[in-house]
Parts: C-alpha cells; sequence; structure tokens
C-alpha cells in the first residue's frame, strides 16, 4: 500500500505571521466577495484587484503554510488516537471533550486482473445484464483508456466522435 507523505512540522518551524499587506488584499477580498457588478463596477474592481499583486501572492504563501500546519496537525493527532485502539480512547468525561474515530471503511479491489473479465462474463451468462458493453458504457473514459493502455489525449485522438470534454473547476495559482 503508498504511504502519503506528510511533512510534520515542530512548532517553532510553524512560522505563521501574516503581513500587513496579505491581510489588506484579504480585506480587499473580502469586501468584495459575492457582490454583483455591473461592467462599470467590475472595471473599477479589476483596476483595483490588480495593484494587490505582490499582496495576494504572499496571502497565498500565507494560505500554503496553513495548509501544511492544518496537514501535520491532522497526522499527528491522527498517529496520537490510532496508538491502542479504539478501546482505549479516553471517554468522554466532564469538560465534554469526546475522542471517536469514524466506522471503518473499505475500498474494494479485484484479487487478481482478470476477475474483472470473468465476472463480467458471468453476469452475462447468467443474464443479469444482456452484454459487457452495459458494463463498459458506465466505465469512466479515463478508467477505460488507462485499461486499455492508451494515454488518455490519444485515446480521445482516435474517437472524437465518441469522447466530449465537461470542464471542471478551475485551480488558482498565485507565485
Amino acid at each position: 500500500m503508498a504511504t502519503k507523505e506528510v511533512t510534520i512540522l515542530p512548532p517553532e518551524e510553524m512560522g505563521i505571521t501574516i503581513p500587513a499587506r496579505a491581510l489588506d488584499a484579504y480585506r480587499f477580498a473580502l469586501a468584495h466577495a459575492g457582490i454583483e457588478m455591473d461592467e462599470e463596477a467590475e472595471a473599477e474592481f479589476i483596476s483595483k484587484r490588480n495593484l494587490y499583486s505582490v499582496s495576494f501572492r504572499e496571502l497565498w504563501e500565507v494560505k500554503a503554510k496553513l495548509e501544511k500546519v492544518v496537514a501535520s496537525i491532522n497526522e499527528v493527532c491522527k498517529h496520537t488516537y490510532n496508538v491502542g485502539g479504539i478501546d482505549s480512547l479516553p471517554p468522554e468525561g466532564e469538560d465534554g471533550v469526546k475522542i471517536s474515530w469514524s466506522k471503518q471503511s473499505y475500498t474494494y479491489e479485484w484479487m487478481v486482473d482478470d476477475c474483472g473479465e470473468e465476472v463480467a462474463n458471468r453476469l452475462v451468462e447468467k443474464g443479469l445484464i444482456p452484454t459487457i458493453g452495459k458494463i463498459l458504457n458506465a466505465v469512466p473514459v479515463a478508467t477505460f483508456a488507462k485499461a486499455c493502455g492508451i494515454q488518455q489525449d490519444k485515446f480521445m485522438e482516435l474517437f472524437p466522435e465518441f469522447v466530449c470534454g465537461k470542464a471542471k473547476a478551475r485551480t488558482l495559482s498565485i507565485k
């Protein structure tokens, strides 16, 4: 099983300070968040926003540090309460603190590589599905391409009449 790398930060290395101009950029953005703008107001907003580029980069750097701190806190707390098992967790006390783990969940995988094919064939034999095509139509394009050993871009070039792109949410990057 692959392990996820997490950077553990000692408190003295957390270095969380928010520069004043980053806070100014945040206040500016906060004051305008969710406000409908006409063309004139939008143009004025864009003009002012663009003056804050360095400040927003500093704010973005603070966000990145905070994300690392949160990941570190999450990792050390999980480890702390993973030692000993569920029965060793402290009971809910008068202080109102309740520490618990969610119910264990699982992801399921095929025992060996060709199990999926065997299961699909048996489903068709038993009449539970009319064809293997019913299963294949439910498989996402990326998974289908990967299963075929073809890069997704190449797969889309080969079958442009069958594959369409749907826009995902964009990711903002400030460096």
